[in-house]
């Protein structure tokens, strides 16, 4: 037998370790087989692991990866090595009668061929993309196959594989059949969704093959390279067991006198008592203030250990919600170590350190027991093309995945949402759980969610009563100018008042008119750096406490309190104000900012939430904004005609329904399905791919998905945002240190400093972005890589202004 090198490294002693192609993908075969064992498709993860880099068998592999050892210039990836298993594999078996069998053929292939990069099944020229890995010349394919054939694997053996993969797939296309069987029944679906539905769960079944391949390459080549073996974390039902007892011990530390309490409680148990039921999608629909998290997190240990689940995913929509989360897990774990966060905020170590290895390894993997995640990363998970995203798809299998917040998904990708909701159950037995004050009908979509179990917590109407601290009502409209006598009217009567606006330009428009108020003002909006909102909420929440303590002392007290904000302080902020506002929006922020009133009742039985109408508002560049309150809109309408039809609360359970139903509805054909400028919609690109499928009958047309251009395409939020570091408070000193001459030398000063300024940047969107640039606000260092505000730009009241230096908001600073 001849070994063929896959990796070589020289270890400390200067000496050359070759590990072979044969030892490399049996290993990879072996991580690809775990990862999906469980779910019943680890041989199909396994063929396409033995099989990945067949294109290594080669003289000109050998020749490259020796000449890359002796440090001799290479071009990476100038040997093709990822064709040679797509055509053997759609040459051999590919070309029968059974349909199944040509499915699995195309699934396997494209694990293998995508392995390094995704590619288009057809692309926008209406090229097939395995065509061309069939038809490629200069790859050294006969001598590939031939070697491997020879010293490693027979034919034989590989049809061996091949079947076993085949039964596996046989057995996902009945689980997905039987899913869409009854709208097929009832026609409650049109035959072309039902296609189209079917075909995106192909196309996320392929990407799952995939990321076990990628993940069992890239983890057995990091073991090769370093000499180690990676230390993994694996839960068992032991550590869930243990995890549990620790956490019902520090519940069992919390008061439970109150209502409030002793409501919260019962929710809690609800929940762990519901753990015990089988893995599903649930919904956990409890009001805001009732102890969301501690339950969902009693819910996930007890279902973990009843049900031996391989991870716990927190998914949380804002980072504000993400820290605040974050504390209470760690708090109730008792254990760091078991728990990944993975976000933006974390400060990454530095490259090229064993620390850093471990932190990209983590973050690429949810190699974890807990994770702990934002709701960009893990959509990045189902539809990004970033290796490193596809790489922990596999990572959701037997996981219990908690979505907060869940209302926050985004109208355009609601259709993605939803149907990898249903596959993240049905294919990979996770276990969902929808989190959210105000639920959405995720029945009502086109493609809707399907089999949902229903509630974790019964929380009845008695129940919500318990936690109705606030009393909804609309106020008179009229334009932004004319709110402002009447905002001033509203505050003589309360000492705190909250006041939500809908945009940045609202919010700076009333702080200018009503700071001059013999009161405390401020403001909030995402113009302000992390770091100085944090700043302005402290002095809001010492202001508050104040107010508290006096009525709780029944002291008089002078000092009034307004904050005048948009939607970051409507969820995650542990604020109570007596008196709230909120601009016109979708009911679910409205109700997200009554959150922010009266939270324990301290001002008395009802705080007063006020819904005001704006009618000069403009939302043109706001189209979701817009549609969610045109849907409030007729909710208030129908409420004023029938307020018994909503049991007369404007936040009811049927009337969050009822604006559900009508937001759905207002948006057109296509725009929940991810409307792109150039390829149609994302979700028909992961389907059936109308646009580019070709139009002439193809051998290799089973699998349509133009999954690189998707992928490419695909962001959760506007992708011309532009990070800009702002000169608040220490980031101008973060400033200086980034133009100093220890940064044209110091790597590691550089990537410390870059770390801190996370906290004093603001995303700016494109057309900020010009407006600043042609005022001459905005200028680069580090050779363009990081960009900066001038510091008369910066305001220390209501951060980035866009107008010129002398008019302004920047008045209020002097």
């Amino acid at each position: 037998m001849t070994y063929f090198p896959a990796h070589i490294r020289i270890d400390d002693h200067g000496r050359k370790i070759v590990q072979s192609c044969q030892d490399h993908m049996n290993n990879t075969a072996k991580y690809a087989k775990e990862a999906l064992n469980n779910i019943y498709l680890g041989e199909t993860a396994y063929l396409a692991g033995i099989m990945h880099d067949c294109g290594k068998f080669t003289s000109a592999f050998t020749n490259y990866i020796e000449r890359a050892t002796r440090g001799e210039s290479v071009r990476p990836g100038s040997v093709n090595h990822t064709f040679a298993g797509v055509k053997y594999l759609l040459e051999k078996y590919h070309g029968t009668n059974d349909s199944v069998g040509a499915l699995t053929c195309e699934i396997v292939a494209y694990a293998i061929g995508a392995h390094h990069g995704l590619f288009d099944c057809f692309n926008e020229e209406r090229e097939s993309g395995f065509m061309h890995r069939c038809t490629k010349e200069d790859i050294n394919y006969q001598e590939a196959i031939t070697n491997y054939l020879q010293n490693y694997l027979s034919a034989s053996e590989i049809t061996i594989f091949f079947k076993k993969s085949v039964n596996e797939i046989q057995h996902i296309i009945e689980i997905l059949e039987e899913l869409l069987k009854e709208d097929a029944i009832s026609g409650d679906s049109s035959s072309e969704d039902i296609e189209r539905e079917l075909n995106f769960y192909l196309g996320l079944l392929t990407r799952l093959i995939l990321s076990a391949v990628i993940n069992g390459d890239r983890r057995d080549t990091a073991e090769f390279l370093s000499g180690k073996e990676r230390v993994r974390l694996n839960a068992t039902k032991d550590l869930w067991h243990n995890t549990l007892l620790h956490m019902e011990k520090e519940l069992d530390k919390i008061n439970c006198y109150t209502d409030i309490e002793k409501a919260r409680s019962a929710l809690s148990l609800m929940c762990k008592e519901a753990a015990g039921k089988e893995s599903g999608i649930y919904e956990l629909n409890m009001p805001t203030g009732s102890g969301k998290t501690l339950s969902s997190l009693r819910y996930a240990l007890s279902h973990a250990e009843k049900w031996n689940k391989k991870h716990i995913i927190f998914v949380t929509p804002l980072l504000s919600i993400l820290d605040q989360n974050a504390a209470v897990i760690k708090k109730y774990i008792g254990d760091d170590n078991l728990i990944l966060e993975h976000h933006s905020n974390i400060i990454r170590p530095l490259e090229n350190t064993k620390e850093y290895d471990a932190w990209e390894y983590y973050t690429e993997t949810w190699d974890a027991p807990i994770v702990i995640t934002t709701m960009v990363q893990f959509l990045n998970t189902l539809f990004s093309g970033k290796m490193s995203c596809v790489r922990r798809m596999h990572s959701l299998c037997e996981s219990i995945i908690v979505i907060d917040e869940v209302q926050t998904v985004p109208a355009k990708m609601l259709s993605l949402f939803s149907t990898a909701t249903n596959f993240l159950h049905h294919v990979c037995n996770a276990t969902i759980v929808l989190s959210s004050a105000t639920q959405p009908g995720f029945n009502h979509l086109r493609y809707p969610m399907r089999g949902c179990k229903g509630d974790i917590a019964d929380c009845d109407d008695k129940m919500r009563n318990i936690f109705r601290r606030t009393t909804i009502t609309q106020l008179d409209s009229c334009t932004l100018e004319k709110s402002v006598p009447l905002f001033e009217d509203m505050l003589k009567k309360y000492n705190s008042m909250l006041i939500v606006c809908n945009k940045k330009d609202e919010a700076r428009y009333l702080f200018k008119e009503l700071h001059r108020l013999d009161c405390d003002v401020y403001h909030l909006s995402a113009s302000m750096c992390i770091e100085h909102r944090k700043h302005v909420l402290e002095n809001i929440k010492s202001c508050l406490d104040e107010i508290t303590t006096s009525l709780k002392t029944s002291t008089r007290i002078d000092k009034k309190v307004l904050c005048i904000s948009t939607q970051v302080i409507e969820a995650g902020v542990d604020l109570s104000f007596e008196c709230a506002v909120r601009f016109t929006a979708g009911i679910d922020s409205i109700i997200q900012t009554a959150g922010r009133c009266n939270r324990s009742g301290e001002y008395g039985p009802s705080g007063d939430v006020y819904i005001f109408t704006c009618l000069d508002e403009n939302l043109g560049r706001l189209e979701e904004i817009k549609k969610s309150k045109m849907a409030t809109e007729e909710l208030l309408a129908d409420y004023r005609e029938n307020s018994l039809r909503f049991q007369n609360c404007i936040d009811s359970l049927s009337a969050i329904d009822f604006y559900y139903k009508r937001f759905f509805r207002s948006f057109g054909e296509g725009y929940q399905e991810y409307s792109t400028k150039k390829h149609g919609t994302i979700y028909d690109l992961l389907s059936v791919n109308d646009s580019y499928t070709s139009i002439r009958q193809e051998k290799y047309d089973f699998l349509k998905q133009a999954f690189k251009t998707a992928g490419n395409e695909f962001k959760v939020f506007d992708t011309d945002a532009l990070d800009v570091i702002v000169p608040y408070e220490e980031g101008a000193d973060i400033i200086s240190d980034l133009n100093s001459e220890n940064a044209s030398w110091n790597k590691d000063f550089v990537e410390k400093a870059l770390e801190k300024a996370k906290q004093y940047t603001v995303s700016l969107y494109s057309y900020q972005v010009k407006k600043l640039e042609n005022l001459g606000a905005l200028y680069t260092i580090l050779g363009e890589r990081a960009v900066v505000l001038q510091s008369s730009y910066y305001d220390d009241y209501v951060g980035v202004v866009d107008e010129d230096r002398n008019y302004g908001y920047l008045e209020v600073s002097t």
